[in-house]
């Protein structure tokens, strides 16, 4: 099953999260980074608890580098290169 991933990227001013899933039009701001990290992990974490569907979270830097990725559900082991 295909992994789901919130993606948490500098907006301006402000941190928005996107999905794949996401509708046209809609979006998901919050004033720090921080807050909207907290928020993409607790969609990742229910999504997985509440569908069983693996999920993720990719943290952009101020820089628009990705920084980090955390990741709820079965993880390949060892990890792939």
């Amino acid at each position: 099953m295909a992994r789901t991933y919130y993606y948490v990227v500098n907006s301006g001013n402000q941190w928005e999260i996107k999905f794949d899933e996401q509708e046209n039009g809609t979006r998901f701001l919050y004033n720090t980074q921080a807050e909207a990290i907290s928020a993409a992990a607790t969609a990742a974490s229910t999504n997985f608890t509440k569908n069983g569907r693996p999920s993720g979270v990719r943290i952009q830097a101020q820089n628009g580098q990705w920084r980090d990725e955390r990741t709820y559900g079965n993880d390949p082991y060892p990890p792939r290169g």
